[in-house]
């Protein structure tokens, strides 16, 4: 994905303000429509790809992409919904004092892939789950879509853009576990398919990534076991095999060791939400 350039920029004093969410499930037919908005709106592919113009510039935007919009300017569809798609969308007011010239503060690139979707995801549901259950307050609404925002952010420097070899063997290291992390490989798999020595792949990869091998593929694996478990009817077993599991008793100890809780509680907290069918 291109880089695209920053359209919003918020200072640690500024606090933006939610306004209201949904979620967006196409049944394949229909097309975005044209609109002019008096909000910023914040879009999260959830599945499925979203093709908008908007002024004269075309925008396609994948799974767990995000595509931020501004007040005043036109967007439409350019193409019909696909059948998969959904996406997650939430308008929000930047207050008017906001100092876009503060070194430390948050930029944010109209399109844009996060890097931690999963954490997204849950607070995109978290906040949709308070607004049908009428428990969302302002301050609470605000404070999660600031933390949204966050995860949206160009706010550290993007490894794909080095030229260092070792950046670029763990890049390509963790395109794969993230192609591949559903099927049982380690980093033995991994450098075979790269041709590298693993030692050094791994060495490569906590360089850059802060981790090891295996904390990214449990990382990954355990985020496709959330999205599993919030948006399938697959019972907690077929999701522990659906998201790469060896068996589900590992699943379990697994996710509760990294969520706190169980994947059932899990479930259970993020049931309802505002859905828009077309």
């Amino acid at each position: 994905m291109a880089k695209t350039r920053t359209i919003l920029r918020l200072p640690p004093d500024c606090l933006a303000q939610a306004a209201n969410g949904g979620l967006f499930v196409s049944r394949g037919t229909g097309i975005h429509p044209c609109r002019t908005i008096d909000t910023w709106e914040l879009i999260y592919v959830r599945q499925g790809t979203l093709n908008l113009r908007v002024a004269k510039q075309q925008f396609t935007v994948h799974q767990k992409q995000a595509l931020l919009l501004q007040p005043g300017i036109e967007h439409a569809g350019t193409q019909p919904y696909d059948a998969d798609l959904s996406f997650y969308w939430l308008h929000f007011h930047v207050p008017k004092h906001a100092n876009p010239r503060q070194t430390n503060a948050l930029k944010l690139t109209q399109h844009s892939q996060p890097r931690r979707p999963d954490r997204l995801m849950e607070l995109m549901h978290r906040f949709l789950d308070e607004q049908v259950n009428q428990t969302l307050t302002a301050l609470s609404g605000n404070c999660l879509l600031m933390l949204m925002l966050n995860e949206v952010a160009d706010t550290l420097p993007r490894n794909e853009q080095t030229t260092d070899h070792s950046n670029s063997l763990a890049m390509r290291a963790e395109r794969y576990i993230m192609a591949n992390a559903h099927q049982p490989i380690s980093t033995i798999d991994i450098a075979g398919e790269l041709d590298c020595n693993p030692d050094y792949l791994g060495q490569c990869f906590r360089h850059t990534f802060g981790m090891t091998i295996t904390q990214a593929i449990t990382r990954l694996r355990l985020a496709e076991a959330k999205r599993l478990l919030m948006d399938s009817d697959l019972n907690i077993d077929q999701i522990a095999r659906t998201s790469g599991f060896a068996t589900p008793g590992y699943f379990r100890r697994t996710f509760k060791a990294a969520a706190g809780i169980t994947p059932r509680q899990y479930r259970n907290n993020h049931q309802r939400l505002h859905i828009n069918w077309r």
